[in-house]
């Protein structure tokens, strides 16, 4: 056959054609793959195939963060290509990556990266003073506007299991919050009580604080209660408060500033009891008369071990109280709902007696197996106390012309560890979940109670750039040279006919 025959041929036509086919093929996919790599490094485009959506903003944060104004800033101290893929080695980039989901959910948000190293100046501007401790490790969230920041170090988007092994990551609940607390104008503020040897908790502060509280100390003996208060904490007194014995010696009545901040002011009180201090007169007679709850001082429950945490009777499991209607449900609702644990150790027994002018309840209680002992004496466990309430709620409520309902509110805790992190700082544990309940009952709107803490577990379908590189290895290689040799088997298949 003549060359000019050949190249005329039908054969030659045909296996040509998928050749051609299969070189364009090639060249499109190889061609696209390096767009799509560039167009990834300059805006981070990626799919979020974590089961836990790791780096996904959900509805819970956009609802909170609807109404913010203000710029904010998700400042980084690496170069971003030098803080690399999220892995075990690498946690900074599980947060590096989210918070390039937040500039993209947000106008108002956000991301830069300053090279700490290159230009530490720079870095250093970010600093409100030289206590503040900046590294490369940390992630700075500011609004320029109102010259708030907060920095938070890498481990502060994680929590983390007793034995110190990671839990989970919170990076959408801190961001949330952060966002929340360097934008807002007007943030609540709460105060805890002192000089009654009270334990001012870091820990319980730190939770007010990561919802949006600005925090303060108050002394009832010298201080009135500042009419912004949106928020009172008498935590673990170990020495009465002042009543009227005091007022009429001519001294401060605490007790009443108390009871009118909620009747009369409609504000909220958490008081938390412990079972290593004395009976407080002053106080439980407060609670017994003007709010119609009350203890049983120097004593604490314990329980079977189907109820508690350990070989510890005194790790009480809370039990929630009331039905899915009621205020008090409201509380625990989005912790016990999804049966996560609410530990209250060492507790003090609490009792309702009620109040005809107060709705009164239990919010947690203990189990029906559950019984008390003294901490003074040594005895048996041999008082039976089944379904004691651990924490119970007392309010005030009324109605304006409009029927909009006011309410003042008496948390009373039995446990002195609830809020704190000693005994309940495991994050499979929803005591923190809980206080957000809380403070959501009481009117803060900000809290970012809906937003949970996202677990690492085996059996996720995460992506990581080892896989991801197999992936593209195979899209942009092995298939096209598949697909070659195909053409090249048809072709000179079609070439000998």
């Amino acid at each position: 056959m003549s060359i000019k025959k050949y190249f005329g041929s039908r054969r030659f036509k045909y296996g040509s054609v998928a050749v051609v086919f299969s070189v364009i093929f090639v060249a499109a996919v190889l061609v696209l793959n390096i767009i799509l790599t560039f167009i990834g490094k300059e805006k981070s485009l990626y799919a979020d195939l974590t089961k836990e959506e790791f780096y996904t903003v959900s509805d819970a944060s956009i609802q909170q963060l609807e109404d913010i104004k203000e710029p904010v800033e998700i400042v980084f101290f690496q170069k971003k290509e030098d803080i690399g893929e999220p892995n075990g080695s690498n946690p900074l980039g599980y947060v590096k990556y989210l918070a390039e989901e937040y500039a993209k959910s947000f106008d108002f948000v956000s991301v830069k990266y300053v090279d700490m190293l290159g230009s530490p100046a720079l870095a250093n501007s970010y600093k409100s003073s030289t206590n503040d401790n900046i590294k490369t490790t940390s992630v700075v969230i500011t609004c320029p506007t109102t010259a708030k920041k907060k920095i938070v170090q890498t481990n502060g988007f994680f929590t983390f299991n007793e034995d110190g092994s990671v839990y989970g990551f919170n990076g959408e609940k801190r961001i949330t919050s952060c966002i929340l607390q360097v934008a807002n104008t007007d943030k609540p503020t709460a105060y805890f009580t002192t000089g009654h040897n009270e334990y001012l908790s870091g820990s319980f502060a730190t939770l007010l604080d990561e919802q949006g509280y600005e925090v303060g100390i108050l002394d009832l003996s010298t201080q009135d209660i500042p009419a912004d208060t949106d928020l009172v904490i008498i935590n673990q007194p170990a020495i009465d408060l002042s009543g009227m014995a005091a007022q009429n010696a001519g001294g401060t009545n605490e007790i009443d500033k108390i009871k009118n901040y909620i009747q009369q002011d409609y504000g909220d009180v958490i008081l938390v009891l412990s079972a290593a201090y004395p009976d407080l007169p002053e106080l439980r007679e407060l609670m017994e008369e003007n709010f119609g709850i009350t203890y049983i001082a120097e004593n604490v429950l314990n329980d079977t071990t189907a109820n508690t945490v350990g070989n510890n009777g005194a790790m009480i499991i809370a039990h929630p109280a009331g039905t899915d209607t009621t205020f008090e449900y409201q509380m625990h609702k989005a912790v016990t709902e999804k049966n996560i644990k609410i530990l209250a150790p060492y507790s003090v027994p609490l009792k309702i007696i009620g109040n005809p002018d107060k709705y009164t309840a239990a919010v947690l209680q203990s189990s029906a197996t559950s019984q008390f002992l003294s901490v003074n004496e040594e005895q048996s466990l041999s008082v039976d106390a089944p379904n004691v309430p651990l924490v119970a709620v007392s309010s005030k409520i009324s109605y304006d012309s409009d029927q909009n309902e006011k309410r003042g509110n008496l948390l009373v805790v039995g446990s002195m560890y609830l809020f704190e992190n000693d005994m309940t700082g495991n994050s499979s544990y929803g005591n923190a979940d809980f206080l957000y309940g809380v403070l959501k009952s009481f009117g803060n709107t900000s809290v970012s109670l809906d937003i949970s803490t996202k677990p690492f577990r085996d059996d996720y379908l995460d992506i990581l750039k080892k896989d991801a590189n197999a992936a593209t290895l195979v899209i942009t290689l092995v298939i096209p040279v598949i697909l070659l040799v195909f053409g090249m088997i048809i072709w000179v298949r079609r070439k000998r006919k």
